[in-house]
């Protein structure tokens, strides 16, 4: 083992997954917003919103493939340029259906509009930081930060049912 592998931090070593699996997801997402207007699942927002939700959704797929070749080619700064490419990409891909529909902040699911305000800024704030190479890895983890707090409360969740029970 050489002296790079060696002296890499734990924040080194958790940005690689940890991006290839918000790519992964993005990808899932993008497609499934694409697949909004084929299959005849009730569409998020009517007429042209439909179709707007799945070309964003469709970019959005392309920018998460184009962070897997990054991935591929260990580079990091273009790697989470490119997955916070495909989070602003999804975030815009639910405009329609927030301009037709409202977003409630009052309302029983507090999570969704916190979620809504909070993923693009953390994108754009990675890709800040990603574009001027300060923190790399940094930008790594921040963009990564939404999908890491989701396997949290996926993994609790489990627990508790395991625990519990329905």
């Amino acid at each position: 083992m050489n002296a790079e592998h060696k002296t890499k931090s734990l924040a080194a070593k958790a940005a690689w997954p940890l991006l290839v699996l918000t790519a992964a997801l993005q990808v899932y997402v993008g497609l499934s917003s694409v697949a909004y207007v084929f299959m005849g699942v009730a569409n998020p927002a009517s007429g042209l919103g439909g179709w707007t939700t799945a070309a964003m959704g469709g970019l959005q797929s392309l920018a998460a493939v184009a962070a897997f070749v990054l991935a591929a080619r260990r580079d990091l700064r273009g790697t989470t340029l490119a997955v916070a490419g495909s989070i602003v990409l999804g975030w815009l891909s639910t405009l329609p259906s927030v301009v037709e529909q409202g977003l409630d902040f009052h309302g029983d699911d507090r999570v969704t509009p916190v979620y809504f305000v909070v993923s693009p800024l953390f994108a754009i704030a990675a890709a800040t930081l990603a574009w001027r190479n300060v923190y790399p890895i940094a930008a790594a983890l921040f963009v990564s930060a939404m999908t890491f707090v989701g396997i949290l409360i996926v993994a609790a969740f489990a627990i508790i049912i395991a625990m519990y029970g329905f």
